[in-house]
């Protein structure tokens, strides 16, 4: 393996995460780590934006050399007026990231290649050559020349960047940005799920483990319920299991389903089952997107999600008399996360501002406080007006100064309206960051759907249903202190006929998600259970009540599943922050389990205590059961290590490729190494939206960023399929048509380069494109691949 180079590139990360340390320590100065859980991150956000906005003047090595130097005067803004520094609160978020960081790296190692089967690693590499070669941002598409890209590039600007600070060939960063963004999830949510923990009064590194395992390494229930099911009766299981098999989405009959889930007592795991508990939709979680080896948006997005997380929680904690602070942290830091987001899954901006929302209403003091003076006192006229007209005289107050009934009631919706405001402030704000990309940013879409296909009862409990156990065994005890018998025994009735009713009518998420929301505005409002933790459980549960009342309608690619989108980039994000939610609620399970059995003096004692002592064994069952997955696929991609057999480690993306297509490789090494810009060249269209090499793949465009005509058909989502099938029409023109046509189609695109290899022969036969005009000369040339130039000036003067 090159471990050098690895060793070099994770030691310019943690020099980044480094320089980033005193601006954490800025922003979270009370953080039992002092925020260096967040360094990573930060680090990695200062630079993308720095380097986008450049970008859209220039863009080059300059860009990046522009955010090395906005990063260097935060940190010296902050050590002059954030708190003294130190090494300790270093140390243990460093460990957290090394570890992580180590393990992705293996499993990387081990299977490297980047590759279109099962994913799309095609686009996610191509991207990466696309924005290192651009002039300008945004990038042209790789898949459709001369037209800007239409996808999210946040991620790739980013690993882009990285390969000139650390001088490293595309080939290798994409295996090394996977660890690298993958450390940073698991580092962010140490921080903050201790952190949180530690404002609850829980051991904040307790809970910063258990924050870093569950979001990062964590998976559902489904993998332990179908690993257990491998020991019961194979024909009882497949006529009473179906909830656990029929999701499976792979091309196999129900029986073949059955017989490949069931991994344990002989049978053979496959990750890829992991993601499947909801038919057509998958719903996916940190790992499996990492153990997969994409190198999605998404996957970018998780630990910027984080930093927004951590940033709102800021806020929570900070003062109601520090309004400076608030108002720094609402519309300045946090807008520029939202924009950064914005670029990198727009998808995660409106979770961003969601929890935003979230925060500012469930935040103590009065939400006005963050406007200005004059802005606060006429909505408090606003409200007074409208307390005048809404209640009786003298129903306002207990006679103290709290709220009772409506008045309180009353309360609630107006903070929950000035909370909305303000993150719609905040909204436009990050929109303005984001701007270039939003206004030019344009896939074809027929915005959003109404109550399109639901989810079932068995499948959200498989996939949810771990966390939502650790919802309930530490929140559930507060929610119902101090109620009697049958008031316990009535709310127990009512969520079961709840989600009786809603699983009867088609939407059983409803009844599941819900009640979280309305569960946790009560305890919190009420005191019963304040905390950061309770904020982001009602987040999560926001979040997934959408895609069962709404989809995004993209561009379909599988008409069966038109949430398919929706949902996977939905569930990357609730994971994220119930991740955390779920390590606090966990961590005050076995606090208060140690707690009250520490004070046992006798057996009597234990029995009264044994609520809390079921609860803890029931959290550390649930632990195993999360760990089911994580555990089998690393062992499953990591066994030729374990067994002591040499698998020939090594972190080349494209070695396979120079191994098996060396003659194509070498013609497309020389289009990634002599030609400039961004030219547009012309190759067979890859018209099949199966993930295969199928006619190539694109090869040629995908692993030198020097865009096609008319490429994979992922481009047709993005451009329009009209577009995109009058584009490969003019492809086969070029190819195959008399010299006049083609002619006609060279000019009108600027053609620059065709693109002559195997898959081009097949389709369209040989044929000698210098020989039809003294416009086309060859450029390049080998056994497998000719590449001709087209000198547009001599074309347009008539050349024939």
């Amino acid at each position: 393996m090159q471990t050098a180079l690895a060793l070099a590139w994770f030691g310019v990360v943690v020099l980044l995460a480094g320089l980033a340390v005193p601006v954490v320590g800025w922003l979270f100065p009370d953080w039992p780590d002092r925020g260096r859980s967040l360094a990573p991150a930060t680090a990695l956000a200062v630079l993308t934006v720095t380097a986008y906005w450049v970008g859209q003047i220039s863009f080059g090595t300059h860009a990046l050399v522009a955010g090395l130097v906005v990063l260097a005067v935060l940190s010296a803004v902050a050590v002059r007026r954030g708190p003294a520094l130190s090494v300790r609160p270093v140390l243990a978020p460093l460990a957290v990231f090394t570890v992580a960081f180590a393990l992705v790296l293996l499993m990387r190692a081990l299977d490297p290649a980047v590759g279109p089967y099962a994913g799309e690693q095609f686009l996610d590499y191509g991207l990466i050559h696309a924005v290192r070669r651009t002039a300008v941002l945004p990038p042209q598409d790789i898949w459709f020349a001369g037209e800007r890209l239409r996808y999210y590039f946040g991620g790739p600007l980013l690993t882009a960047l990285l390969t000139w600070l650390t001088d490293t060939s595309p080939r290798y960063a994409y295996n090394l940005m996977l660890p690298t963004i993958f450390a940073t999830l698991a580092t962010a949510a140490y921080g903050i799920a201790g952190a949180v923990a530690a404002d609850r009064d829980l051991p904040a590194r307790a809970a910063g483990v258990l924050g870093a395992f569950l979001v990062a390494f964590g998976g559902p229930l489904l993998t332990a319920v179908r690993g257990a099911s491998s020991y019961l009766p194979r024909d009882l299981v497949a006529e009473y299991g179906r909830v656990l098999f029929v999701a499976i989405r792979s091309g196999l009959s129900y029986p073949e389903k059955v017989d490949a889930a069931r991994f344990l007592n002989g049978g053979d795991f496959s990750y890829w089952f992991g993601r499947y508990a909801v038919p057509d939709a998958p719903n996916v979680f940190p790992f499996w997107t990492f153990v997969n080896g994409d190198l999605r948006p998404h996957m970018y997005a998780g630990s910027f999600l984080l930093l927004a997380a951590g940033l709102a929680f800021a806020y929570y904690r900070t003062p109601t008399d520090r309004r400076r602070r608030r108002r720094a942290l609402l519309f300045g830091a946090l807008p520029v996360v939202g924009g950064l987001l914005a670029v990198t899954n727009t998808f995660d901006l409106p979770a961003a501002v969601g929890l935003v929302w979230l925060t500012v209403f469930f935040a103590d003091g009065d939400p006005k406080g963050v406007f200005p003076s004059p802005v606060a006192a006429r909505i408090r006229r606003v409200e007074a007006w409208a307390g005048d007209r809404l209640l009786p005289a003298g129903a306002r107050t207990d006679g103290g100064s709290q709220p009772v009934g409506r008045a309180w009631l009353l309360r609630e919706v107006g903070r929950a309206l000035v909370a909305a405001v303000v993150a719609g402030l905040v909204a436009v704000v990050a929109a303005l960051w984001a701007a270039p990309f939003l206004l030019g940013h344009t896939a074809q879409n027929e915005g959003i759907a109404l109550l399109g296909p639901t989810s079932n009862l068995g499948g959200l409990l498989l996939a949810w249903g771990g966390l939502l156990l650790a919802f309930a065994l530490a929140y559930l005890p507060r929610l119902v202190d101090g109620w009697g018998r049958s008031r316990r025994i009535g709310l127990a009735v009512g969520l079961a006929v709840g989600i009786g009713a809603t699983t009867i009518a088609g939407y059983p998420a409803l009844g599941l998600f819900v009640p979280l929301v309305v569960g946790g505005w009560w305890l919190h409002s009420t005191g019963r259970a304040r905390g950061f933790d309770v904020v982001l459980v009602v987040a999560g549960a926001g979040l997934l009540l959408f895609p069962e009342l709404a989809y995004v309608a993209v561009w379909p690619y599988d008409p069966n599943a038109p949430r398919w989108n929706t949902i996977y980039k939905i569930a990357m994000q609730v994971w994220v922050l119930w991740g955390v939610a779920a390590a606090v609620a966990l961590v005050r399970v076995f606090s208060h389990a140690r707690d009250a059995l520490a004070g046992a003096k006798s057996v009597g004692d234990v029995l009264r205590q044994r609520r809390r002592a079921v609860a803890a064994v029931v959290a550390v069952f649930l632990l195993v059961s999360v760990a089911v997955f994580p555990t089998f696929a690393v062992w499953s991609r990591t066994d030729p290590v374990l067994s002591g057999e040499d698998p020939g480690l090594s972190i080349d993306g494209a070695g396979y490729l120079w191994e098996t297509r060396p003659d194509q490789m070498q013609a497309v090494e020389w289009l990634r190494t002599e030609t400039d810009g961004q030219p547009a060249m012309v190759s067979r269209p890859t018209d099949d939206a199966v993930y295969t090499w199928g006619e190539g793949a694109n090869l040629a465009a995908t692993f030198s960023g020097v865009p096609t005509l008319a490429g994979w058909r992922h481009a047709a989502g993005y451009h329009g399929l009209a577009r995109y099938r009058a584009r490969v029409n003019h492809t086969q023109a070029i190819y195959e048509d008399d010299w006049g046509v083609a002619r006609h189609s060279l000019s009108y695109f600027d053609v620059e380069y065709i693109y002559v290899g195997p898959t081009e022969r097949e389709a369209y036969g040989q044929r000698d494109f210098a020989a039809r005009s003294p416009a086309i000369t060859v450029a390049y040339e080998n056994q497998a691949v000719t590449i001709y130039h087209v000198n547009q000036s001599v074309l347009g003067d008539g050349g024939a």
